[in-house]
């Protein structure tokens, strides 16, 4: 008896697993804008470091992206008017002989740290920054329906 509860234990376990994947991918497109932000150079783990990006839409302080490694995706969603709305990233990384997150100076963030979009009604826009080592971020932006 004992043995067949095991495998129905690890069935339960894998698929509530699989539904807070699908739940977090689901609650991603809530909101009618996403930025995907990750450092697609690092090849080196010594060099992958700890940090997230502060977003400011229209000059405001509009929260932060996730927390990981800079090759790691790191997401931020949120539902804007339509209009055409300024977006600004500010980078952080963990700096680990002071212990916490410090902002990167103005040398050192991605360049450019800003876009323009456009949200229209009832669709979303989704926006992929991709940096590179040298501090050149390429953005791409996808309208979805």
């Amino acid at each position: 008896m004992r043995k067949s509860f095991i495998p129905l234990v690890l069935i339960l376990s894998l698929l509530s697993c699989t539904r807070e994947i699908k739940d977090h991918r689901e609650k991603k497109w809530e909101d009618n804008l996403s930025l995907t932000i990750y450092n697609h150079e690092i090849s080196e783990p010594e060099k992958d470091r700890m940090s997230f990006y502060v977003v400011y839409i229209d000059k405001v302080e509009s929260g932060r992206t996730t927390t990981g490694l800079e090759s790691q995706e790191k997401y931020f969603s949120i539902n804007l008017q339509p209009n055409k709305h300024l977006i600004t990233l500010e980078k952080w990384v963990l700096d680990k002989s002071k212990g916490r997150y410090v902002k990167l100076n103005n040398i050192e963030q991605p360049k450019p740290g800003f876009i323009y979009i456009i949200i229209q009604e009832n669709k979303q826009t989704a926006v992929t920054m991709k940096e590179a080592n040298n501090g050149v971020a390429v953005y791409t932006s996808e309208l979805v329906e």
